[in-house]
């Protein structure tokens, strides 16, 4: 009796976790922060894309509700945190493949971004730093190899709508899994991807469809190249 109640107890548990997947499009972000090491442009560039010219890109998994942040830390590393001083975080115990895979799908890793997401959100994730970061970056791959992603990709200098977003993801993902989802918008640009994620499954159909409602400020937005030249305004 005793191990059920065990049981049902880390079955509630994990069944009420809550998590914010934050997806970046570069392009839109290197627009307004060129100065950024991940964002600097050369010769090569023109002649051939990277792949985060073309898909999402992490910016963090965030554990839910919002002020879930820097657990179990004390308070010099949160000050150097909250002070954007970065490079002098402790180091991230992953493992070489592990970092190779970060180092691919956030490109802000260059920057340090990766001890930030780490101490202000991964601490509070429930796992090692290795384990936290290999979650994130199945659900990045999961989000660009499914419609979602194709949208994104096919549609490059297009404008798209959250209505369009949030059908695609219906479709692919299950009824209501939409409402999931929200578009974060800067000067007409679509800058992030925002996925509502609910469970402890590494499914992001199953995350999706256990995330909470959301409603999105951004209805509409340009998906934008990889070059140093937006104007237009929405």
């Amino acid at each position: 009796m005793r191990i059920l109640i065990i049981f049902l107890f880390l079955t509630f548990l994990l069944s009420g976790k809550e998590n914010l997947l934050a997806l970046s499009w570069q392009n839109a972000f290197c627009e307004t922060h060129r100065y950024k090491k991940e964002c600097k442009r050369d010769i090569f560039s023109l002649i051939r894309k990277k792949d985060s010219e073309r898909e999402f890109v992490l910016h963090g998994l965030w554990p839910q509700p919002k002020n879930n942040v820097y657990c179990n830390l004390n308070r010099d590393v949160i000050l150097k945190d909250k002070r954007r001083r970065w490079k002098e975080l402790p180091n991230v115990d992953l493992d070489t493949k592990t970092a190779m895979a970060l180092a691919k799908v956030m490109p802000g890793f260059k920057s340090q971004l990766h001890k930030h997401e780490w101490i202000k959100h991964g601490t509070c994730y429930g796992t090692n730093a290795n384990q936290y970061f290999s979650d994130a970056i199945s659900l990045v791959e999961q989000v660009n190899r499914s419609p979602i992603g194709r949208l994104f990709t096919e549609n490059i200098g297009k404008k798209i709508t959250l209505k369009e977003v949030r059908a695609i993801a219906n479709k692919s993902f299950g009824r209501g899994t939409g409402d999931r989802i929200e578009l974060r918008c800067h000067r007409g640009l679509i800058t992030e991807l925002w996925l509502h994620l609910g469970g402890d499954s590494k499914d992001l159909a199953t995350l999706l469809r256990r995330g909470k409602k959301i409603y999105s400020r951004c209805k509409y937005g340009l998906i934008d190249k990889a070059e140093f030249n937006y104007k237009a305004h929405f």
